[in-house]
């Protein structure tokens, strides 16, 4: 984390259009802080996603943080991201998890 931030800081990350920082332990939470105070370039989003899986209101919880991320990256990037898009995009991943060594 500290050599992300140092990269960040020192213009080599200004290529990104933002970061996205899940809130996953105390360390990337940390990091999403200092970050959203210190690195001048950029959209900066945080998101937290559900602890437990297995239950409806998780499911519910899960579909309403995406919808917003969703929106919050349309806005900030200003795009339209559409479901064929996404399927796209994750056929995209698939094919790449499935050739590691990029046979693609």
């Amino acid at each position: 984390m500290r050599s992300v931030l140092e990269e960040a800081l020192s213009g080599e990350l200004n290529f990104l259009d933002g970061t996205i920082f899940p809130h996953t332990c105390d360390s990337i939470q940390r990091l999403s802080d200092i970050w959203r105070l210190n690195v001048p370039f950029g959209f900066h989003t945080d998101v937290v996603l559900p602890v437990k899986l297995n239950t409806d209101s998780a499911r519910e919880y899960m579909v309403s943080v995406l919808r917003v991320f969703k929106a919050d990256l349309e806005k900030k990037l200003d795009v339209t991201i559409t479901d064929d898009a996404l399927k796209a995009s994750m056929t995209l991943y698939d094919q790449a998890a499935q050739h590691p060594e990029g046979a693609l």
